[in-house]
Parts: structure tokens; sequence; C-alpha cells
């Protein structure tokens, strides 16, 4: 029997702080990004490649391969402090991995200081580009011929309360609940079912 899964994942991930009280001004944008990945090279290419590398690096797969922890060369990607080779080597090999892989990314930038510069009651960063983006994943789905199937969208966690209103808001736009936006694009096209991705230390 033929299950209705949807044949794409979708991983969100995030930057920045969707907070607007204060933000750095040396960046003071929010990034939402939803990577688009067919299962067959997923599970055929692109995680068998990552895990290829953790291996040859690292000796094992359970190290996250977290940006700021690589940009920093913090445990334990110390090594890359050490031995300019090595380190040359480990990131051509990543971005390697990357450039092979087939996926498509949507994504959605908030300028947060001009948000707050041109509305009295700005709504939430993340609210605002988790609908652009689920938009944009909506019509790309419906053209790749996806209707009606069940949709999982793979998040990482951010804490309890986060998790929970990021959970609504996801649900609420995916039920086309909610008078915000100029837009109305229909979700119920797709089933969509939020995900939470392991916390690195339940990785």
């Amino acid at each position: 029997m033929e299950l209705p899964f949807s044949d794409y994942l979708i991983f969100a991930d995030e930057s920045g702080d969707h907070g607007l009280a204060s933000f750095e001004a040396s960046y003071p944008v929010f990034v939402l990004v939803l990577v688009l990945v067919k299962k067959d090279a997923y599970v055929g290419s692109l995680v068998p490649a990552i895990q290829a590398l953790k291996l040859d690096y690292f000796g094992h797969d359970q190290v996250i391969l977290h940006e700021r922890d690589i940009r920093r060369q913090s445990p334990p990607f110390g090594f890359l402090r050490t031995n300019a080779e090595l380190r040359s080597g480990f990131l051509d090999r990543i971005n390697a991995v990357v450039d092979a892989a087939e996926f498509e990314i949507i994504s959605a930038v908030i300028h947060k200081d001009r948000l707050a510069q041109r509305y009295a009651s700005p709504w939430n960063p993340y609210d605002i580009a988790i609908l652009f983006c689920m938009e944009r994943t909506m019509e790309r789905l419906m053209e790749l011929g996806r209707a009606g199937r069940l949709q999982h969208v793979v998040f990482e966690r951010r804490g309890g309360p986060e998790d929970a209103n990021l959970e609504l808001t996801f649900r609420r736009i995916a039920s086309n609940v909610g008078s915000w936006g100029l837009k109305r694009v229909d979700f119920s096209g797709c089933q969509w079912e939020p995900e939470p991705r392991l916390r690195r230390s339940e990785a």
C-alpha cells in the first residue's frame, strides 16, 4: 500500500534573532530558510556523503556540522586551528558535498530595523518569514505535482515556549486561518505536518 507521504522533505533553519526589542546594528536581519530536497536524493546521495565526511574526519558520524562551531573552530572542530592543510581539505570537502547536493532553497530576509520603523505594531519577524516561505513553498509543491500529499517540515528546536508558538503559527497558516498578509494562498492543497528536529544534545 502506498502511503500519502510527499516524496520531498523540507528542512527549516534560521539566522539571527527574531526579537524586535533590540538588535545588533551590524546584523539587523532575521533570516528563515526552507530547504526542499527529494527523499531519494536525500537518502541516496546527500546523507551518505555527509556521513562519509564525518567518518573520515572524526571517526564517527555523531558530530553536528554547526556553522558557528566550524567558523569559531571550537570543539569538536579544534583540529582546524592546528593544521592549515587539514582545515582547507575539510572545508573543501563540505563545499563539494553541498555543491553536488540536489536541493532547492526558499528563504525570507526580514530587515528588523526597517520593520520597526515602518509599523507601530509590527508582526513578529518569524511569523512574517514563515508565511512568506510557506507561500512560495506551496506554489512550488503545486508546480511539482505534489497536491494532496502529507508534507513534513523539519524545524530545529529553539525552546519550549518558542516551539509551541511556532507550531501554532505554522498550523494556523496551514489551515488558512489568519487575516494578515496581502497574498492569499490556499494551503489546503497539501497536508502540512511540522516535525521537531533533535536538539544538538539529543542528536
